[in-house]
């Protein structure tokens, strides 16, 4: 009986042990985190018949993910209801991207229809498409300040490398002229983080404003451009990059 019992207990530990087992795989199974898509539009601003890059950056548990299933542009202008759609080209590093080439000025919005790992994700961004050559012609009627007639143009290196010094360059023009003696500012913080920098501009030329930046970490990063001066400008603009 002794041995009997022996058995039936060992039996029992094996089992218990076997369902505890099972159950903290279905526990690990059922924590899935959702793909992360984000969009990044450069170069900024959007120009009239200039070839733009829109990107897709997927990450996955921080990690990027390179194994997309589909990665598709819808484009459409905000005003009109029809739309169109671009291939997402697999660049490697999590990066998917297509080229496109706007032909009219106005505000657009691209949805990213992402299909990676089972999920599927539509992260979308409203961008403005300009003319600045039709703003050049144009005649500054107004006196008062007005953030129409202010123009932030962004400017940094197409390759960002993480902890390399990187060069921020702020382009400012004021009613068709470059805005000169103003405080600009780069506001930097990494996307869900808290934590703000704010960095002091140098005006190395005639509207031409610039900083340096080394980042840290890779990820994608926002940079909001303020801009002050004495006769009561205050306006901004916010872009993104993303460091590799």
């Amino acid at each position: 009986m002794r041995k009997i019992a022996a058995i039936l207990t060992v039996i029992a530990l094996i089992s218990g042990c076997s369902t505890n087992q099972s159950e903290d795989v279905k526990s690990k199974e059922a924590i899935v985190e959702p793909v992360r898509a984000d969009l990044i539009i450069h170069p900024s601003p959007v120009e009239v018949e200039q070839e733009v890059t829109i990107e897709a950056i997927l990450t996955q548990f921080d990690e990027k993910v390179d194994d997309a299933d589909k990665v598709v542009f819808e484009i459409m202008k905000t005003d009109e209801n029809k739309s169109w759609v671009k291939e997402g080209n697999n660049e490697g590093e999590g990066i998917y991207s297509a080229k496109e080439t706007f032909n009219e000025a106005g505000t657009y919005v691209v949805i990213a229809h992402v299909t990676a790992r089972n999920m599927h994700v539509m992260p979308q961004r409203e961008f403005e498409v300009v003319d600045l050559e039709a703003q050049k012609e144009e005649k500054a009627e107004e006196e008062h300040h007005h953030s129409s007639h202010l123009l932030i143009h962004f400017d940094v290196a197409e390759e960002v490398r993480v902890n390399e010094q990187t060069e921020l360059k702020a382009h400012i023009s004021y009613k068709n002229e470059a805005l000169k003696n103003a405080r600009v500012r780069f506001e930097v913080w990494k996307e869900g983080q808290e934590k703000h920098e704010f960095i002091n501009s140098v005006e190395t030329v005639n509207g031409e404003y610039t900083a340096q930046k080394a980042f840290p970490e890779k990820g994608i990063y926002n940079i909001k451009i303020h801009v002050n001066n004495d006769e009561g400008l205050h306006e901004h603009q916010v872009e993104m990059i993303n460091v590799r």
